[in-house]
């Protein structure tokens, strides 16, 4: 007989594995019928599972998209974005040259991930204050990390930058 704690610990993985296929199934649903036409009813049947475990994992249909951007941005790692491996490598390469080349490889990936759903996340933006934070917030945190990168290049390019790190950092954030 399984241990309290091994017990436990089943479930709690179970639960993640849950909460993850729910968050899969919400991208799908969101991508394919925006924020005002996904129901959380089409969301639990896309994921498999009884509508009220929806609800206790998300409360609501708010939490379910800003739950499913998040993870879609942050892909497969839980890590928050600027401490993944692929960010900390195009951080700590030497030569600005293959830097540019691994910040464009980065972007795309996530954007090809998350792009669709954020643009969900911005249309829907103004129609609910936590959402529009969500947005905000989101925001804010792509332009710290083209600030940083930004900043990172400029000390590795010196003065074969020829825009200012401000500008740099706009640049790689478009």
């Amino acid at each position: 007989m399984p241990s309290v704690k091994a017990s436990s610990s089943i479930r709690t993985e179970q639960a993640a594995q849950t909460r993850r296929r729910i968050l899969e199934a919400a991208v799908r649903v969101l991508e394919a019928q925006g924020f005002a036409g996904t129901r959380i009813d089409d969301v639990a049947t896309e994921a498999g599972v009884a509508v009220p475990t929806v609800y206790k994992a998300f409360t609501n249909k708010v939490n379910l998209l800003i739950g499913a951007v998040n993870q879609t941005m942050a892909g497969h790692d839980a890590a928050p974005i600027d401490q993944q491996a692929w960010f900390t490598e195009q951080l700590d390469e030497p030569d600005p040259m293959r830097q540019l080349r691994l910040i464009a490889r980065n972007a795309r990936r996530m954007y090809e991930r998350a792009g669709q759903l954020l643009n969900v996340l911005r249309a829907a933006a103004p129609l609910n204050p936590d959402l529009a934070q969500a947005w905000h917030d989101i925001a804010a945190q792509r332009l710290d990390r083209s600030r940083r990168t930004a900043k990172n290049l400029a000390t590795k390019a010196a003065d074969r930058l020829r825009l200012s790190p401000d500008d740099t950092a706009l640049t790689l954030l478009a």
